[in-house]
């Protein structure tokens, strides 16, 4: 029902009773009903207002139970707490929200439904940005981005001056803020201790997550030392003043770089990355878990499957690096993975096929081959499984170094940027995993930004922020770009 139909409803149900002196008659709604009168010996008009009103009440009734669903499922929806304890929402301005939200959901999803008849346009801006409010970092290549409460915060890269460096950037507004303003007094304490232990320095090319606690981890990646070495060193970060941490661990896997790292309860899960610390570069094509409570590495082998059907061998025999993996799904959701006995039983094959997972997409092998190929991990099985992801529309080129971000409100994949080592890229692709489809989105708006590889890139709402990467010309700056995506229905006439 539009505003239109709104405004109309409420006129009729607050005139006066209509007085007819044709007819000599009231017929407001008190007296209707009183005296029980036929529908067929009422004006025109009257039958009209009986209808609105009784069109006004189905639709409020309609409206409050579906209210009421809402607020019992969100109710008893319970969610995670800092201190690893469940409780329910019990805030009525967040109640409100998540109703919206999820009314919101719903017509996104039945807009999206049909995705031949939607176009989707991307509006990119410039943040504004106000160099006494903020501390630009400099620019740089292989860093990485977190996403923390309402901030992007910013490890690592290339070219940093500081031995511990951390910047974060407003996922409203896409303005970066000044160090002196976030986490200042954790910041230099953190530097302290780095003087006592040098090795500290995140270096690049590494992967980086956040579990529920707020608790960062920081695997592999390169040291910017004169000798470039990659490391295999795992780095505990905790930022919260109570339990402020930033402690390194030792692991048994091979040292690597732009490599892959999904968080999922506890565990992280390494795919692929190279070493080239050696004459040799080394391109890997394992699949390992690092168990955060021990820091026991151990690796495991998905079946592969292929049209439904399994295969024989592994389709990154010749490694897999500078690719994108991204997590669908319930980041604490439990691994079905036991790692100190095969006892457990398969799973039927019609239940392996679901749309939660990693999914991984490009990258480069040992032999310089760059592909476009789309796989998914399920990792909530025994033993875990890869598919290769049949899509439809347009896929994207072959690339690498892109990023890939997951949107949870369209159930959508956001992949942009990239190079395939003879020009970069600066175009954004959708994949819908309800059917899988790709669709690239027409941007509009400021069309001047510099095409990049190994940026960084966050997701918040409906905004895509991105900075800092390289071009063909070299470093890009940090000022960050932002699109904003949008759906249009196309109406068909016959």
């Amino acid at each position: 029902m539009n505003q239109r139909e709104r405004r109309r409803i409420y006129s009729l149900q607050s005139r006066d009773p209509i007085n007819i002196q044709k007819y000599r008659m009231d017929v407001s709604m008190d007296n209707l009903q009183k005296r029980k009168t036929l529908n067929s010996e009422l004006p025109q008009l009257t039958q009209n207002k009986l209808h609105m009103a009784k069109y006004t009440a189905s639709m409020q009734l309609q409206q409050k139970t579906k209210y009421e669903q809402l607020s019992l499922k969100i109710l008893r929806e319970p969610y995670r707490a800092l201190n690893g304890k469940q409780r329910l929402i019990t805030n009525h301005f967040t109640l409100q929200q998540k109703i919206q939200d999820t009314i919101a959901l719903e017509y996104v999803q039945n807009t999206l439904s049909n995705t031949e008849n939607t176009i989707i346009k991307g509006q990119v801006t410039l943040p504004v940005q106000n160099e006494q409010q903020y501390t630009i970092p400099i620019s740089r290549q292989g860093s990485r981005v977190i996403k923390y409460d309402h901030y992007g915060l910013v490890f690592g890269g290339h070219s940093h001056r500081e031995n511990i460096e951390i910047h974060a950037i407003s996922l409203h507004n896409g303005q970066w803020k000044r160090k002196q303003e976030f986490f200042q007094s954790q910041i230099e304490q953190l530097k302290l201790r780095q003087m006592l232990n040098p090795n500290l320095r995140l270096g690049c090319y590494f992967s980086l997550n956040i579990d529920e606690n707020k608790t960062i981890y920081a695997f592999g990646g390169e040291k910017n030392t004169n000798n470039r070495k990659t490391t295999n060193v795992i780095t505990k970060i905790c930022l919260e003043e109570d339990r402020l941490e930033w402690q390194q661990y030792q692991t048994n896997i091979g040292c690597r770089r732009n490599h892959s790292g999904n968080y999922s309860h506890n565990y992280i899960i390494v795919i692929g990355g190279l070493d080239d610390s050696e004459i040799n570069t080394k391109f890997y094509s394992d699949f390992q878990l690092i168990n955060l409570q021990n820091m026991i590495c151990t690796q495991f082998y998905p079946k592969f499957y292929l049209k439904q059907v399994i295969q024989n061998e592994n389709p990154f025999k010749l490694g897999l690096a500078y690719h994108s993996a991204t997590l669908v799904g319930n980041p604490h959701l439990r691994m079905n993975y036991d790692l100190t006995t095969n006892t457990k039983k398969e799973e039927q094959i019609d239940q392996l096929f679901t749309k939660e997972g990693i999914y991984i997409f490009g990258g480069k092998d040992g032999e310089d081959n760059i592909n476009n190929n789309l796989y998914q991990l399920i990792i909530d099985t025994y033993p875990s499984v890869l598919l290769y992801v049949d899509t439809m529309g347009l896929k994207p080129s072959a690339r690498r170094s892109h990023s890939m971000n997951y949107d949870e409100k369209i159930s959508a994949l956001l992949l942009f940027g990239g190079t395939n080592e003879v020009e970069c890229f600066g175009d954004l692709h959708l994949l819908f995993l309800r059917n899988y489809t790709w669709q690239k989105v027409q941007l509009q708006g400021y069309l001047e930004y510099p095409f990049r590889y190994e940026h960084c890139s966050v997701y918040n709402d409906d905004k895509l922020i991105i900075f800092g990467g390289l071009s063909q010309n070299g470093f890009l700056m940090y000022n960050p770009i932002q699109i904003q995506i949008k759906f249009k229905t196309i109406r068909k006439h016959n």
